[in-house]
């Protein structure tokens, strides 16, 4: 089952390929979902770091 993930499909002889993780989803991903994610632990971190200290 697992040698199945990426391979293409092939209907009336046509061969159609499955969906990929392209670069521009990657730049998405990275742009729209890690960088915002990153940025509120770090700022929680930050927070959290200066209500111990003091």
């Amino acid at each position: 089952m697992g040698s199945q993930i990426n391979r293409s499909v092939i209907i009336d002889g046509q061969s159609i390929p499955r969906r990929g993780f392209t670069a521009w989803a990657w730049v998405y991903f990275i742009a729209f979902v890690a960088v915002p994610v990153l940025g509120v632990a770090a700022f929680l971190d930050y927070l959290l770091y200066l209500t111990i200290i003091r």
